[in-house]
């Protein structure tokens, strides 16, 4: 190759690399918001591709995460979760943006953000993507985890609210107590880290209302 045709192909290689970059800027949630005129909610600062990818915790994430929602906020106003400031009844501390290499992300640190957003407003908030390799490969499109908005899911989601709606919660609580005091019996005078035991008796609560106490009896301690 001369110096004429080796030029040409330096030329060629930045042009397809600013090419290929001026699309992938175009694509981030950043640039769809900009284009609707709307802002992200605040978070960490993010890198090109990556994201927030270095950021995300391995481990103990609760402490990141509370941590950055006392430390971030601003206006709501964001593309996709797109939340404005009138009607709310939470902070904007209380929602936090991260971006994991392309995929997007909203925490919500509070009861208040969870209820007015998942639960109040599903309809607009509660999309789901479809993942092919779940949905189709997996054969899990019956879960009300993974079911778009629709009938299905509402006729899933009222089923649902018979065993864990406000109704009914109150039948849990003799169960509950019995597991916070053995709990507490279990954590006095205990030294060291108790994050294990917490979600092990968490685990307990969600396996006997799930599953009942006999499978539990059975299976629970394994």
């Amino acid at each position: 190759m001369n110096n004429f045709e080796a030029h040409y192909a330096l030329v060629g290689a930045i042009a397809i690399a600013t090419s290929a970059y001026i699309y992938l800027a175009s694509r981030t949630t950043e640039a769809k918001a900009k284009r609707a005129g709307a802002r992200l909610a605040p978070g960490p600062k993010r890198l090109f591709l990556l994201g927030n990818l270095l950021d995300f915790p391995k481990d103990r994430w609760f402490e990141t995460f509370t941590s950055w929602g006392k430390q971030y906020g601003g206006t709501l106003c964001f593309i996709n979760v797109l939340i404005y400031n009138g009607g709310l009844s939470f902070s904007s501390g209380d929602v936090v943006y991260l971006n994991l290499a392309g995929v997007p992300m909203i925490i919500l640190s509070s009861l208040e953000a969870a209820e007015d957003l998942v639960s109040k407003r599903a309809a607009v908030y509660s999309g789901r993507p479809y993942a092919r390799m779940v949905l189709d490969l997996m054969a899990s499109g019956y879960s009300l985890v993974f079911i778009p908005q629709g009938h299905e899911f509402n006729e899933q989601r009222k089923l649902f609210r018979l065993s864990l709606g406000p109704q009914v919660l109150g039948s849990y609580d003799r169960l509950i107590q019995q597991t916070i005091e053995g709990f507490v019996g279990k954590i006095s005078g205990f030294k060291g880290d108790p994050h294990p035991r917490i979600t092990r008796s968490i685990s307990t609560i969600i396996t006997k209302i799930t599953y009942g106490e006999q499978f539990y009896k059975e299976h629970g301690e394994a």
